[in-house]
This record gives C-alpha cells, sequence and structure tokens, in this order.
C-alpha cells in the first residue's frame, strides 16, 4: 500500500489549477497531434483556443459545412485545422509570410486546401461563405467593397480602422476588444440577401 500514500502525497496536494492547465495542454496536442507549429503559434493556441476560438471564430449554423472558408493570414494552419474538427471541408489559405508558408502547407496537406502565398486582396471575397482575416492591417483594402454577403470575422489593429470599417460596412458588430494592444474583433453575420 506503500505507492497509494506516493500518489496521495504527489498528486492530491497539486494546484487544481496547475491540473487544469495540464488537462487543457493534453487536449490541444490531441487535437493538433499532427501538426508542426513554432513555439508562438501553441502559445497563441494554449492562450486563446478555449477563451475565443470556439466563441468568435466558428461560423453560424447558416454556413454549410461544404461550403468555401477563406483564411487570410492563414498563419501555420492552425484556424483550417480548427474549422475542419467542425466539419468544414473547402478552404483557400492566404498567407504572405514566407516563414508561416511552409509549415501552413504541411499542417494541412490532408485537407482540401488551396494555399495562396500573397497579400490579401477585395477579389478574394468573391464566391466565399465564411472568411477569417487576420492580416494585421492588410485588411484595409476591403474598404473598397461594399458590406460583403458572406459572413466573416475581422480582427482589426486599430481604432481608426474600426471606425472606418463600421462606417463602412453598418452590420458589422464589434465582439471584443484587447486593452493591451488595441486589436479588435469583428463579425458580419451572412446576408439575407
Amino acid at each position: 500500500m506503500l505507492w497509494i500514500d506516493h500518489f496521495r502525497r504527489e498528486y492530491y496536494a497539486v494546484d487544481p489549477t496547475l491540473l487544469l492547465d495540464i488537462a487543457h495542454d493534453v487536449k490541444l496536442h490531441l487535437m493538433y497531434r499532427a501538426a508542426s507549429f513554432s513555439e508562438p503559434t501553441w502559445y497563441m493556441l494554449w492562450a486563446e483556443h478555449d477563451q475565443y476560438w470556439k466563441r468568435y471564430y466558428l461560423p453560424s449554423d447558416r454556413v454549410p459545412r461544404e461550403g468555401l472558408i477563406l483564411d487570410a493570414g492563414a498563419g501555420e494552419g492552425e484556424s483550417i485545422l480548427f474549422l475542419s474538427r467542425y466539419g468544414f471541408e473547402n478552404f483557400v489559405a492566404i498567407e504572405s509570410d514566407t516563414g508561416k508558408y511552409d509549415r501552413l502547407v504541411s499542417n494541412t496537406r490532408r485537407l482540401n486546401v488551396r494555399i495562396v502565398n500573397r497579400e490579401l486582396t477585395p477579389e478574394d471575397l468573391k464566391g466565399v461563405d465564411f472568411a477569417k482575416i487576420d492580416v494585421d492591417g492588410g485588411e484595409e483594402c476591403l474598404l473598397d467593397l461594399e458590406e460583403p454577403k458572406c459572413e466573416l470575422v475581422l480582427e482589426l489593429h486599430s481604432d481608426d480602422l474600426l471606425r472606418k470599417f463600421m462606417d463602412k460596412w453598418p452590420r458589422l458588430q464589434l465582439l471584443t476588444e484587447t486593452q493591451v494592444q488595441s486589436v479588435y474583433l469583428t463579425r458580419l453575420r451572412k446576408s439575407d440577401a
């Protein structure tokens, strides 16, 4: 019975928040076990996955699972892998950072993804059912468009850009903002038109 005493002493004395952190870490590694992410991407996934991604990055039920999903600012493919876990099948990934591009290709190789290594353009929203756009200022090119008919989540990185988009697209909703770097997460629901 000595091992039971050891178990009680070693594991029951652990801070419960540490156990939750370990469980969260294991869950993420199981979800993304085939992916090869850089350390900053793993940290971002660990910090934001449950708090933000499930709440803000999932399309509404109006977006068909077989619909076309645009991921502009696709990074290393983390958003595409996340959305594929919820049954979405067809993706276009735009990533201009050549340092992230190779991991994006590797991490999404088993999925139906067309990958483009360039900046976002307004034409990229044509034929799209849902778009996740996080291109750190490059989304300003979309101000040339009338309000898109697709549903989208748009991450904006300045107060000025937020105001411009809110003025141009009146149905755009502010979902959340960070206090640290003026990062705004916005959503435009799918149009009935």
